[in-house]
């Protein structure tokens, strides 16, 4: 594509706008490119820098693909906004006139309508040796669908051409999330930032409307079962006994039996790589629980153990709660709750 003198201008200033650093720069060229700006210039000021990389782009054809990458990595830009409007301006609008419409592109053709995908795979995160299973399912209807002739006959079947496109978005995405936070802030983030599910919906949204024209839009992201989700799911919400029997060391021929109930309610996130590498069956987490609980405790004084007022056992329940929450997050990652504590002695 060739530019006249103001579009160059133009596409410069809203370039030095959008990224006003060379490092952002050469993120944005390095995602969505797979380009090294490094290779493509020569250096000096950021002014000259852009100037070079539109030359070199306009010289090997490759304009539309820096104005496309560019709102996608900056897609709030009003200045690319407007210079992306008039340089993608010549791509195909196919109108929906017809329930099912036809371009020809050379010898094939390509069908569009409304579109509609389900992809149910495994994606690597940040942590190379760790997958997390997502299925995902779109659909939507295209107005206009740009850039036919920038696919180079990849597929026919617009579905598929899709899929493809959004399926490497989110491989892209999640590759750079931890596992902690897919687990834990997939549906929410309780310091008011984005959850996981809407920051990649709003990107597979965005990436959807700027490179086809999509409206209606829907998505649905559903995280299913893995080692670690079938692993909670089994944990969370059940209720179990728990009993120790305890000799307290300044009066050990009296012992005090207690029993009580204890429930995981969450995996705590400061301690979420214990979780990942650890034993998680209840009947562990209950042993553990009663040993550790009954070294504790045969420290306290007898009259506290055995108490004789709701006061004193209010105390001792608070007591225990701080202890088994500490030593159950420490050992295994979760969050538990005590509750029912009760002298089996009274």
């Amino acid at each position: 594509m060739e530019l006249s003198g103001q579009q160059r201008k133009n596409l410069q200033q809203a370039l030095l706008d959008a990224f006003p650093s060379k490092s952002l720069l050469e993120q944005m060229l390095s995602f969505e490119l797979n380009k090294n700006l490094n290779v493509i210039v020569e250096g000096g000021s950021l002014q000259n820098i852009v100037f070079q990389l539109i030359t070199t782009a306009e010289s090997e054809g490759w304009v539309q693909d820096l104005v496309r990458a560019a709102r996608k990595s900056n897609p709030g830009n009003s200045n690319l906004k407007n210079i992306a409007e008039e340089l993608l301006s010549k791509a195909t609008s196919l109108g929906t006139s017809s329930k099912v419409q036809e371009v020809n592109k050379g010898d094939s053709k390509i069908k569009y309508e409304k579109f509609n995908f389900e992809h149910i795979g495994s994606f690597v995160t940040s942590h190379s040796n760790h997958q997390v299973n997502l299925q995902v399912i779109c659909s939507g209807e295209i107005k206009y669908f740009m850039r036919i002739e920038d696919f180079s006959n990849e597929v026919e079947n617009i579905d598929d051409l899709i899929q493809q496109k959004v399926v490497a978005l989110v491989s892209q995405f999640l590759c750079n999330i931890e596992p902690k936070r897919f687990y834990l802030n997939f549906y929410s983030n309780p310091n008011n930032g984005l959850s996981v599910e809407s920051e990649l919906k709003e990107r597979i949204n965005i990436f959807l409307t700027q490179e086809f024209r999509t409206s209606k839009i829907n998505i649905i992201l559903n995280p299913f079962d893995d080692e670690l989700i079938t692993s909670f799911a089994k944990l969370y919400g059940q209720l179990c006994n728990f009993e120790i029997e305890i000799f307290p060391l300044f009066n050990p021929r009296e012992s005090i039996i207690l029993s009580g109930q204890f429930k995981v309610e969450a995996i705590a996130e400061e301690k979420f790589y214990i979780f990942q590498y650890s034993s998680h069956d209840i009947q562990t987490i209950k042993n553990f629980l009663e040993d550790e609980l009954r070294s504790k405790l045969i420290t306290f004084p007898h009259e506290v153990l055995a108490y004789t007022t709701l006061e004193q056992q209010s105390i001792l329940e608070k007591n225990i709660q701080t202890l088994a929450r500490t030593a159950i997050v420490e050992r295994f990652g979760l969050e538990i709750n005590v509750r029912n504590l009760f002298n089996k002695q009274l």
